[in-house]
């Protein structure tokens, strides 16, 4: 994907993937493949952050008593974490509106 002159600029050309890259790595890394190939990035980060995010939420409604543990990519913690946020404000909101049209 990335020039050698590219991945030094980014500050990849000493990444190792035998270690967990920090927060600020993988935003430059996801900030320049959003910015270079916007529709790569589109399918591979913010198409599964939904479809992750909606199954996320889906098994906390089915399972409300029970605590849920979801592995993911570094790359997808930050956008599904929005992502969650903003579906969890939507639904507490929807809820409120019903409850008061059943008054």
């Amino acid at each position: 994907f990335f020039a050698k002159r590219e991945m030094k600029r980014i500050g990849l050309d000493k990444f190792d993937l035998k270690k967990i890259p920090g927060d600020k790595l993988v935003e430059r890394l996801t900030s320049e493949l959003a910015k270079r190939y916007p529709s790569l990035y589109q399918a591979l980060v913010e198409d599964r952050n939904v479809v992750m995010s909606n199954a996320l939420l889906r098994i906390s409604k089915a399972e409300p008593d029970k605590v849920i543990l979801a592995v993911v990519g570094a790359g997808h913690i930050n956008g599904m974490a929005h992502l969650i946020r903003k579906l969890q404000a939507a639904h507490e909101m929807e809820s409120s509106r019903q409850e008061t049209l059943k008054e």
